[in-house]
């Protein structure tokens, strides 16, 4: 369970399902943040590196880009019983010049609550997370923004995503889903 500094200005509200059935997992909190409210809230745990395969160690700065295929799955263990994961395909970042300056291969992997770091760009690579409120937050250079952030026509945004329709309505995860996941792609550009 997470809990932020009282210094931060982020609420919370909660939901449950009224449904009997034992197997369900409650309806996921409704949360409103900002990108920078997500980020110190993680900033006190341990950032995961992705693996990485250099291409370029330099890149042409301006307006990097990735695609992000994001797929969502109902699954068990016995540690978390029934629940959902999320799991980022980030395979590549380009830069300036649409050359890709690095890849990485298998992907970033769980991204729900957990923040990933990929490297080799920047100076502290591109991080990103999947939050409750059903955005995902990434962070690079100190700039922040989400996957709903849009233009808003001054120059003054860090980054934009336009993310497309989910496969499927939203999972309600439990033994007789077990398996059924969702995916939804994602185009991102922003500045490096």
């Amino acid at each position: 369970m997470l809990t932020c500094p009282k210094t931060q200005e982020m609420s919370c509200s909660f939901s449950c399902s009224a449904s009997g059935d034992s197997n369900i997992i409650p309806t996921e909190p409704t949360l409103s943040v900002r990108s920078e409210d997500v980020f110190s809230v993680f900033s006190s745990l341990a950032v995961p590196d992705v693996s990485t395969k250099s291409v370029n160690a330099t890149y042409a700065h301006g307006y990097c880009s990735f695609h992000l295929q994001l797929m969502h799955q109902c699954l068990h263990n016995p540690t978390e019983l029934w629940h959902t994961e999320m799991l980022g395909n980030i395979f590549s970042i380009q830069d300036g010049d649409r050359k890709t300056v690095v890849m990485y291969p298998e992907g970033a992997g769980r991204i729900d609550e957990r923040q990933k770091r990929l490297g080799s760009i920047g100076q502290n690579g591109l991080q990103m997370v999947f939050f409750h409120d059903q955005k995902t937050y990434f962070r690079f250079d100190g700039k922040s923004w989400d996957s709903g952030s849009k233009d808003d026509g001054n120059d003054k945004w860090s980054g934009v995503c336009r993310q497309e329709q989910w496969s499927r309505e939203k999972l309600e995860c439990r033994q007789e889903t077990a398996g059924e996941r969702r995916v939804s792609e994602m185009g991102c550009v922003f500045k490096c």
